[in-house]
């Protein structure tokens, strides 16, 4: 008799058991955290963590807890991510330079001897150099990025410009104190200046000293 109760009772248990609310799974998605995931689906942290036998808050997305037998279903959809749009990189400025495009060589006076002082006449005036030069020298300006504590000098650069008004080279005339490679992606540079065309068939020559001053920390 008294093994056939205690058979009784373990079935009677077994069905009473089966009955109860069982853990329902759950797969993190991106965003999840144990206290979204306990406010959404009407149970607590701590309980999470009991359930899953957590430690901490530290869960993984693709992840299966357990939510626990008594939780309330969550009538609400999870909140669905926005996807960022990715941020486009400005361009650096100054740093891309572009050749400018040669023009008809102007026609000057051919009968005039150098000696009178006319001559100058068909070149590149200083105004004008000094008016296309002040405009282009900021973008050289990348140049002194790679020089870190250069204190204030001065460079002289001949610019050669053709009749077309392109620079076809330039060439490093006197440095101060600054280091040879510095010269150089100047002068590289300062090939890009748009100069206007004039009547010197063999080119003319601009020489421009430039001085750098390193801004104020």
């Amino acid at each position: 008799m008294k093994v056939y109760m205690c058979v009784l009772l373990a079935i009677l248990a077994c069905q009473g058991a089966s009955d109860e609310p069982q853990p329902t799974p759950y797969t993190v998605t991106k965003g999840d955290t144990l206290f979204l995931i306990a406010k959404r689906h009407g149970t607590t942290v701590d309980a999470l963590r009991r359930t899953n036998d957590l430690q901490g808050d530290l869960i993984e997305i693709g992840q299966v807890l357990l939510l626990p037998a008594d939780h309330m279903p969550s009538t609400k959809a999870p909140p669905t991510t926005k996807k960022r749009m990715p941020k486009s990189t400005p361009k650096p400025q100054g740093r891309v330079l572009t050749m400018p495009s040669p023009e008809p060589c102007l026609t000057g006076p051919t009968t005039v001897d150098a000696e009178h002082g006319m001559a100058a006449s068909e070149g590149i005036s200083l105004e004008t150099a000094r008016r296309v030069l002040n405009t282009h020298v900021p973008k050289t300006l990348p140049c002194f990025d790679d020089y870190a504590g250069l204190g204030t000098g001065t460079a002289t650069f001949d610019i050669h410009v053709a009749c077309t008004g392109v620079v076809s080279h330039v060439e490093l005339d006197e440095m101060n104190h600054w280091p040879a490679s510095l010269g150089d992606c100047i002068a590289q540079k300062m090939r890009f200046a748009d100069f206007p065309p004039h009547a010197l068939p063999d080119g003319d020559v601009v020489r421009y000293p430039l001085t750098y001053t390193p801004p104020a920390p």
